[in-house]
């Protein structure tokens, strides 16, 4: 936890000082992390290959392993703007992709859950698993590691997830 906090600390502060302080202000109470196990050998995805990764086209890490993605529980803001920004899907188009991927016999949607401890928990624990918070969530959670999506980390100009939607 303190490891977190301390990163996080260090990378805003380095922000900051490169003149990028209003970008990490603006953008950081907004900011969607995702998030992986510390021990997890990925240092970032594409928004393409983590659409890949939550709707079960693409199941193994370039390791081999199998992904568990878990997700925010339907209904939620972080579950909606997540839904919109990374599968490009409404809420409704999520939940009919998975009842047709079900009827098919192509698999289930990934776990989901109603708190964010829970996940920040579950992600600190499972060496497989990718998941998303709002970037505050990091202050106090277990140690978990944030990966670049599309090369950029939250708080950077341009990162593409965030709560808004607007992205």
């Amino acid at each position: 936890m303190l490891v977190v906090r301390t990163v996080t600390a260090l990378f805003l502060l380095a922000l900051m000082l490169l003149g990028q302080g209003s970008a990490v202000s603006a953008a950081g109470p907004h900011a969607l992390a995702v998030i992986v196990h510390p021990d997890n050998p990925v240092a970032g995805l594409t928004r393409a290959k983590l659409r890949d990764l939550f709707l079960k086209a693409s199941r193994r890490w370039s390791d081999g392993k199998q992904v568990l993605a878990i997700n925010h529980k339907a209904g939620s803001l972080t579950r909606e703007a997540f839904d919109r920004s990374v599968l490009r899907m409404s809420p409704d188009q999520a939940a009919s992709y998975w009842i047709k991927q079900r009827v098919r016999g192509r698999g289930h949607p990934p776990h989901s859950f109603r708190s964010e401890r829970l996940i920040l928990r579950l992600v600190s624990k499972q060496r497989e698993a990718v998941s998303y918070v709002r970037l505050e969530a990091l202050r106090h959670g277990p140690k978990v590691k944030v990966i670049k999506i599309d090369g950029l980390l939250p708080g950077q100009p341009g990162y593409p997830l965030d709560t808004r939607g607007k992205r």
